[in-house]
């Protein structure tokens, strides 16, 4: 009898359906820990990069990260805001998303806050419902703040620049976001390049450990001018604003925060001259110095002779008393006949200033009357002027010029030549209206 064959083991179908299986698990965990990655890198990711809002709406992955948000607080900026729709767009400063949302009654906000008062570059915490209703907005915790003036933007590096006018952060520098940072002054929306060291400033940022970044500045107090005219009145001016010496530009001009200052003005020349200046932007101060008052010294004389004329700056001085000038320099010329003219600067720097006068006798002499019209017209001896109308001067033998000018009128001139001693010259000038000169001249000796 024929032995049956043993029957060989059956194949377990089992055992290769579950590797299948398994590797089907191993792969799609792979895959979801490769797009897990890839969108939490994305919701991450800190750009300086302008905004596209063609991507926020055409990245489906980002959607769907958006709608996992929903509930959560999130950091953010306000971007834009349309009154009419009551809705507010946001830029989560988490992963460069913007997200419109419309608020309703039941919106909750901070004490002091609503819909109306939310700005563009406000930034702020805000949750968001599955309706993309507005649930809340709340204050940041990463939000920071700074007031000081002294900022300097920089366009090419796109820094918010402390300078060293500022009180406390000198040097400190912040990036901004172009297109998102924004500028604001008495609700009217500025260019960021127009700030200024002088401008005083409230700068808000964003500071989460990972990116610090500036996103809105509120100038509280913009610029003005404060400009001297006619300084050339006061000697060695010095300038103090709020008791703090200021040094002017070369159009005696400088520049202040918006606010009111004492203004103090100092000269060597002068009395204090202390003003009230309010400056506002767009519409200088100016201090006009034409009429400042200046100090006053006396000038008391002393001469080897008497009886002498004394003229300053021109105009004469009666003999024998002192004489009250203004601070400063002052042209003096003393004359007595059968004397040198005694011709000197002087400089009236304090209360009394004492002057000799030394004069030295003249040998041989002669005198020189003048008679000029008009009445206005001034007379000159080699370019040195005597005086006005008439003028009579004693002087050693020689030749002079003499001159006579008015304004409106031609200028006369005529050389005079002293040769006697003892001799006179009388001459006179008439000076027409129409351009015409006449001159007269006698001249004795008091040989003849």
């Amino acid at each position: 009898m024929a032995k049956k064959a043993k029957a060989g083991k059956p194949k377990r179908r089992g055992s290769s359906v579950g590797f299948v299986i398994f590797l089907e698990f191993i792969l799609g965990l792979i895959v979801g820990v490769f797009a897990f990655g890839y969108a939490y890198r994305y919701m991450s990711m800190d750009t300086d990069d302008a905004i596209d809002e063609k991507r926020f709406s055409a990245n489906e992955l980002l959607e769907q990260a958006q709608s996992n948000l929903m509930g959560s607080d999130i950091d953010a900026v306000v971007r834009s805001k349309d009154d009419t729709a009551n809705s507010v767009t946001f830029y989560n400063l988490k992963n460069d998303t913007a997200t419109t949302v419309t608020a309703t009654k039941s919106t909750k906000f901070p004490r002091g806050v609503n819909i109306n008062t939310l700005q563009p570059g406000d930034i702020v915490t805000y949750v968001f419902d599955e309706g993309m209703k507005l649930a809340e907005v709340k204050s940041c915790p990463n939000e920071w703040i700074i007031e000081d003036k002294g900022v300097a933007i920089s366009t090419s590096s796109k820094l918010v620049k402390f300078t060293d006018a500022s009180s406390t952060n000198a040097d400190k520098s912040f990036k901004y976001v172009d297109g998102l940072t924004s500028v604001r002054y008495k609700d009217e929306i500025k260019e960021l390049a127009s700030i200024s060291p002088y401008d005083y400033v409230s700068i808000h940022g964003y500071d989460d450990g990972k990116s610090n970044k500036v996103y809105k500045i509120d100038i509280l107090k913009s610029h003005g001018e404060l400009h001297i005219n006619n300084a050339a009145h006061v000697n060695d001016m010095h300038v103090f604003v709020s008791d703090r010496m200021c040094s002017l530009n070369d159009n005696n001009s400088l520049y202040l925060t918006e606010g009111v200052y004492p203004v103090r003005i100092t000269g060597s020349n002068t009395k204090d001259l202390i003003k009230t200046a309010n400056i506002v932007p767009g519409s200088p101060y100016e201090i006009d110095l034409s009429q400042v008052v200046l100090k006053q010294g006396l000038i008391t004389l002393k001469s080897n002779v008497k009886d002498y004329k004394i003229f300053i700056d021109g105009e004469e001085y009666p003999y024998g008393q002192s004489i009250l000038m203004p601070y400063g320099m002052h042209k003096l010329r003393a004359v007595k006949g059968e004397y040198f003219d005694v011709v000197s600067d002087i400089y009236v720097t304090g209360e009394n200033n004492p002057v000799e006068l030394k004069f030295k006798k003249i040998k041989e002499v002669g005198t020189i009357k003048i008679k000029a019209s008009p009445k206005e017209a001034e007379i000159f001896i080699n370019d040195v002027s005597v005086g006005k109308e008439k003028a009579e001067q004693t002087l050693e033998l020689g030749t002079y010029i003499v001159t006579c000018s008015c304004d409106g009128y031609k200028t006369a001139a005529k050389k005079v030549n002293l040769s006697v001693d003892k001799q006179t010259v009388n001459i006179e000038f008439k000076l027409d209206s129409d351009g015409s000169v006449k001159t007269e001249e006698e001249s004795k000796s008091s040989n003849e």
